[in-house]
């Protein structure tokens, strides 16, 4: 009986050391797509919406340490809108992750900003 519980006990603490590792790994070394590889599998999935013909302008924002944040603001179609929502890609992604999100705020008469 022993045997089988230390044999048990080391099966479950090989098992807990090979997900951890798996998951620190994933951390560490994340799959991440290219630019041109999200926006390839946003087109695929239809979910690019009227993205493109929106009306966009491009910013740069100095943050702490004079470090240089790019960001992009779709402008809303009412131009007296105050109605503002930040998108920021997660940390799988990038810009082209956002876009999907872009329409749904836009419809609601929100200027939308993307940081990439």
């Amino acid at each position: 009986m022993k045997i089988i519980i230390i044999l048990l006990l080391i099966l479950l603490a090989t098992g807990y050391c090979v997900i951890s590792y798996i998951l620190a790994k994933t951390i560490v070394y994340p799959n991440v797509m290219s630019l041109e590889e999200e926006r390839q599998w946003i087109e695929d999935h239809k979910l690019v919406g009227n993205f493109d013909s929106y009306i966009k302008q491009n910013y740069k924002i100095k943050a702490y340490n004079d470090y240089e944040i790019n960001a992009q603001l779709v402008k809303a179609d009412d131009v007296n809108s105050k109605k503002y929502v930040i998108i920021s890609h997660g940390f799988r992604s990038n810009r082209n992750g956002a876009i999907k999100y872009v329409d749904v705020y836009h419809d609601l008469g929100y200027n939308v900003i993307i940081f990439y």
